[in-house]
């Protein structure tokens, strides 16, 4: 595959390609469905959502094969943005990378299904290579993503406990400003949790700890966590 069409108006593999193009709406539908059924944590993303991602994927790639062209970098980029949406909603990279091959699998069958009688029957195998290169090369960017997105995400939280820790320590914030920063941190600021400020050296075993941090000394130069 290259960055340039290849494949003139006329040819079997580009026209059977666009025929599916011509059923976007119905691939999209069903692609989706099948990665909610197989993959149970994508019910945490909005169906809307998904269904114009999978849609935006399913066009770029069938445009790719009809061509034959590689993915471009705005288009990685937009799968890599994409990603990183899927981290925000906690979702597992391996399911994000799964969803690939889910979509995979099922544009192959439908490549199959609609080569039949056609010109291109004896030919359709020729777009197997370069439907799993653009599988691989979403892969690459997808790992990378959420990468990206696990380091930023506990840098960020390090600094939401230590802000806490400090806020819980000195009082006089807002209670809005400490109600908000403990939600974000996963407590219930409207409930019941407890504070403890103990030497870390001390002994460790407890039986419920949400999160925990290093702050200065305690008298005595022994850390306090």
């Amino acid at each position: 595959m290259t960055s340039s069409p290849v494949r003139p108006d006329g040819h079997p593999l580009r026209e059977l390609c666009e025929s599916l193009l011509s059923r976007i709406e119905e691939l999209s539908i069903g692609v989706t469905d099948d990665i909610r059924r197989e993959i149970p944590s994508y019910a945490a993303l909005p169906l809307a959502e998904q269904r114009m991602t999978v849609r935006n994927r399913l066009h770029a790639l069938l445009r790719g094969l009809a061509l034959d062209v590689e993915p471009t970098a705005g288009q990685l980029r937009d799968i890599q943005a994409e990603s990183r949406r899927r981290a925000y909603y906690g979702l597992p990279v391996q399911d994000a990378l799964a969803t690939f091959h889910i979509g995979a699998r099922r544009l192959w069958d439908e490549l199959r299904a609609a080569a039949r009688g056609t010109a291109a029957e004896d030919t359709a195998i020729e777009l197997v290579a370069p439907l799993w290169l653009w599988v691989q090369s979403a892969s690459g960017v997808v790992a990378d993503a959420f990468a990206d997105e696990a380091g930023s995400r506990n840098g960020r939280e390090a600094g939401l406990r230590q802000r806490f820790l400090e806020l819980l320590r000195t009082g006089g914030a807002p209670r809005e400003q400490t109600a908000e920063i403990a939600r974000e941190l996963g407590f219930d600021p409207d409930g019941d949790f407890r504070a403890l400020c103990t030497p870390a050296r001390g002994p460790r075993r407890a039986t419920s700890v949400c999160c925990s941090v290093r702050h200065g000394s305690l008298p005595g130069g022994s850390p306090a966590a």
